[in-house]
């Protein structure tokens, strides 16, 4: 099973759309003309939309309700922590017991929890 998308409602648009496309360097594309909020799709590196953007959500008693965070698995961490320090933007970092992975952890504009997993070749504990 692959990640395929997921969906953000943000307050504003060009702002997550921005983050997306700095901070992990995903590519505005091809969007259908839905009826409804304007939205970006954001492309990865096998040219899948996999970040869906709406523009319009409100704020409601639950935040950003039931997402805890949405993960996405990367081959280099160095890369990415550079490109959240220039950014000026908090994370965390975690180790995998036993499997030598690296997490680490930070929010987009909208608060919604980011989480990138590197893995390494993968070996029996």
């Amino acid at each position: 099973m692959k990640l395929d998308h997921y969906t953000i409602h943000t307050t504003d648009l060009a702002r997550a759309r921005r983050f997306y496309e700095e901070v992990l360097g995903l590519s505005d594309g091809y969007r259908p003309p839905f009826e409804g909020p304007p939205g970006a799709w954001l492309y990865g590196p096998e040219q899948r939309p996999i970040v869906h953007l709406y523009e319009g959500r409100g704020e409601d008693e639950h935040g950003n309700g039931p997402l805890d965070h949405i993960a996405f698995v990367i081959d280099q961490v160095d890369p990415y922590v550079e490109r959240l320090r220039r950014h000026h933007i908090h994370y965390d970092t975690a180790d995998v017991p036993e499997l030598g992975g690296k997490q680490v952890f930070f929010r987009d504009p909208d608060g919604i929890q980011i989480e990138l997993s590197y893995e390494p070749e993968a070996t029996s504990p």
